[in-house]
């Protein structure tokens, strides 16, 4: 800035001023104002640039009712439409069993390309329900990433009509459990009573039906549910602890289902004991779903 020493020391014995160019020059070089230095006041201008700039970024938009109704309306019709699609995919698994159980039976040539056409056009639908229902919501962007504020009323009636949801659609989750345990049935009962093989494939069949239906359930309730936690921006997590305990819970739980599965399989010749191995997987993944399911809402955290 070309300024001897002298010059710097008059300025602080006050016995000078710097001309109007170098305390435009300090101001710029320092960042603070022109006041500042002449004043020996506070740096006002960039303080008040960064609270402005901090309030910018914290103020959010608040959304109007109008908003909410049309986000739980429209995310309410998606989850029906994912949920629908979801259950579309297992059924045409089901279909593609029960179709070739015929082929067990008569040995048709024509049961396992039906078998196989029919579960592609099932599972296309399947894919085109599920894009349609992510489509739904592509309009809620901001809402989906939570960039947003709420007033206390809004809060408390999305509170509210997240409660009367709960109430009216937690037998929901008592109709998929029953479903799930009603659908190792099938298995089991052909295991008892029949040795022929189409009634084995076709029992595998309506194990995943009915299990794809239980499927329904829990989807739609979860994707419901998970609308309302949006809204109020609630998170629930497990702890480190609960992750932890849930891990070693699941690695001990399939280490006793598939060395039951060996032992039969290997060192027992029975006929009956080596059928008994499919539903036993099948009940066994069934039980752990559901475990899964009450164990993250017992031990979930905010």
């Amino acid at each position: 800035m070309n300024v001897s020493r002298q010059a710097v020391s008059k300025w602080e014995s006050d016995q000078s001023i710097p001309d109007i160019e170098k305390i435009v020059d300090l101001s710029e070089l320092f960042g603070v104002t022109t006041d500042y230095l002449l004043k020996n006041g506070t740096p006002s201008f960039n303080t008040n640039a960064k609270q402005d700039s901090e309030k910018r970024e914290v103020e959010l938009p608040k959304l109007t009712d109008d908003q909410i109704n049309d986000y739980l309306s429209v995310t309410a019709k998606a989850a029906k439409f994912k949920s629908v699609g979801l259950t579309l995919g297992g059924i045409g698994l089901a279909l593609f069993f029960a179709i070739m159980g015929f082929y067990e039976a008569i040995h048709y040539t024509i049961f396992p390309s039906t078998a196989i056409i029919t579960t592609l056009i099932t599972w296309a639908i399947s894919v085109g329900f599920f894009i349609y229902g992510f489509l739904l919501t592509r309009d809620f962007y901001q809402i989906k990433r939570k960039q947003f504020t709420l007033t206390n009323e809004q809060l408390k009636q999305i509170q509210n009509k997240q409660k009367n949801f709960h109430d009216k659609n937690n037998k929901r989750i008592i109709a998929g459990v029953v479903l799930c345990i009603l659908a190792i049935i099938p298995p089991l009962a052909v295991i008892a009573l029949f040795t022929i093989p189409f009634f084995e494939v076709e029992a595998l069949a309506l194990f995943i039906l009915l299990f794809s239906i239980a499927l329904y359930q829990f989807a739609i309730y979860k994707l419901q549910k998970a609308t309302y936690t949006t809204l109020i921006q609630e998170q629930r997590l497990l702890s480190k602890k609960d992750q932890q305990l849930f891990i070693n819970i699941s690695i001990i739980y399939w280490f006793i289902i598939f060395t039951c599965w060996f032992i039969i399989v290997t060192y027992l010749y029975s006929t009956w004991l080596y059928k008994l191995t499919l539903p036993i997987i099948l009940f066994g993944f069934i039980i752990y779903l559901i475990f899964t399911w009450f164990y993250i809402q017992k031990k979930a955290q905010k």
